[in-house]
């Protein structure tokens, strides 16, 4: 990715997570993310009761979509298309260095009802409208 597509993933901490349940249906809710150095994985902790979970406990992984920028001032997006899994144990020393630098608050959140989900996006556009017409687009 670019140098900046990475500045705004490193200076974001909330996106809209979509991923597809076992039956088809979409399920959407906003997350608090952190990404690796190299902005190639998402990671994201969630409760163990969560659909996101449970889509991707069920089949291993699931296809899921992850949107980032909401703001009607910055007027940049990041969209991603990709896989959700899980997080695996030896990726569990990176995760805890990573996102709770990032999102320390998190740390109170971490328990055995707790999972860690890994996103690796396959396709991903990035969209800064702020530069006036046309607006500057880069994608993979």
């Amino acid at each position: 990715m670019e140098t900046e597509v990475k500045d705004f993933l490193n200076n974001q901490r909330v996106g809209c997570l979509a991923v597809a349940l076992e039956d088809g249906t979409p399920h959407t809710s906003a997350v608090h993310f952190s990404c690796d150095a190299e902005c190639q994985r998402l990671f994201f902790q969630v409760g163990k009761e969560s659909r996101k979970f449970n889509a991707v406990n069920e089949r291993g992984k699931a296809r899921a979509s992850f949107t980032i920028g909401f703001s009607e001032k910055e007027w940049k997006t990041l969209q991603m298309d990709g896989d959700l899994r899980l997080l695996r144990v030896d990726e569990d020393g990176q995760f805890q260095k990573i996102h709770y630098l990032k999102n320390p608050e998190a740390k109170q959140y971490r328990g055995e009802d707790t999972a860690y989900l890994v996103f690796e996006p396959i396709w991903w556009r990035f969209s800064d409208f702020s530069v006036g017409d046309p607006p500057r687009i880069i994608g993979s």
